[in-house]
């Protein structure tokens, strides 16, 4: 025991110079990885250069870019509505064939809505039908809401019999017959339309 209690201060107490020169010994020696390890060493060094940083710069703009044409997808989308949603909507349809047009009355407030009056703005276009022929005269027709409240689209009817551009309006009031909202679509009817 007393043999060990020697040996500790003798190694501690090396001098300055002893270290010193042990120290710039080491800097010069060259370390080389076992051969087994070189190919591991190589191939980690190669995989911190490639894959985690592209994978990483590729995630920072990846999935705020996909998200915003997403949002602008959506936006474009809401804001199109649909073939009533705007008059500047214009199809080509065929003369002296029915076509069929539907509202669809899911996007409306329906809570003071009392009736639907459809209107045709000039000559080139009427109403059709098969069961009821009078209506083919009227250019404006009136449907009570309660007649509607378990429909989701109002179906509409209509016939181009002269070329050339015509409005379908679709106006909604409530009791007091105050105008509550309109919907309207621009038709064209021509010889060559499909």
């Amino acid at each position: 025991m007393s043999d060990s209690h020697t040996s500790a201060p003798q190694t501690s107490a090396q001098s300055p110079d002893q270290s010193h020169s042990a120290l710039v010994a080491l800097r010069k020696m060259t370390v080389a990885a076992p051969p087994f390890l070189a190919n591991r060493v190589v191939n980690q060094a190669l995989r911190k250069t490639d894959s985690p940083q592209t994978g990483l710069r590729i995630n920072l703009w990846f999935w705020p870019a996909l998200s915003g044409v997403l949002a602008c997808a959506l936006v474009w989308i809401l804001s199109s509505g649909g073939p009533m949603s705007s008059p500047s909507v214009v199809k080509t349809y065929a003369l002296n064939q029915p076509y069929l047009i539907r509202l669809d009355l899911r996007a409306l407030d329906t809570n003071d809505i009392a009736y639907a009056e459809i209107h045709l703005d000039n000559e080139n276009i009427h109403f059709a039908s098969t069961q009821f022929a009078e209506v083919q005269s009227l250019k404006t027709l009136s449907i009570a809401w309660e007649q509607l409240l378990d429909k989701q689209y109002l179906p509409i009817v209509v016939q181009g019999s002269r070329s050339g551009h015509s409005l379908v309006r679709v106006e909604f009031y409530d009791h007091n017959r105050k105008l509550m909202t309109t919907k309207q679509m621009t038709l064209i009817f021509g010889e060559g339309a499909t």
